[in-house]
């Protein structure tokens, strides 16, 4: 028995990307969210010999990476850009090689993918009070 663990990040599937512009300190700072599917594969089991089953089977599962990149004039914005959560879609398994079973898995999470679109405007607003108390740590007081 064997275990190998890949993952891969599905371009295709990604929502399209968020944008807000908010006030920094009488400039504006744009934000863009992106949410890009995250899909890990774990292949396990084993090819029995002839006339036995095998064991062979590939597991999967899926999350939400949503992401915030921060921008002012153009500069990017390190401080204020991070990862801001990992949503679970879904997890399964399917019998044979990872490889051969990938492109039916990369489908269905792409669905899954379009039907996430509430719970990642969910985060976006939850992070628009942060990003504001943030900005406000980061911008010193008038003097």
């Amino acid at each position: 028995m064997f275990a190998h663990i890949f993952a891969a990040v599905l371009t295709t599937a990604a929502i399209q990307p968020l944008a807000v512009t908010i006030d920094g300190a009488g400039e504006p700072i744009d934000l863009t969210y992106d949410a890009r599917p995250d899909v890990r594969y774990r292949q396990l089991g084993a090819v029995a010999p002839p006339g036995r089953p095998s064991s062979l089977r590939c597991a999967w599962s899926a999350d939400m990476r949503v992401a915030r990149r921060a921008e002012r004039r153009g500069v990017p914005l390190a401080s204020l850009s991070r990862d801001l959560a990992k949503l679970n879609l879904a997890e399964g398994s399917r019998h044979g090689w990872c490889a051969q079973v990938r492109a039916g898995v990369e489908r269905e999470v792409a669905g899954m993918a379009a039907a996430a679109q509430p719970r990642v405007r969910e985060v976006v607003a939850r992070d628009q009070a942060s990003v504001s108390a943030e900005l406000r740590s980061l911008t010193p007081p008038p003097a």
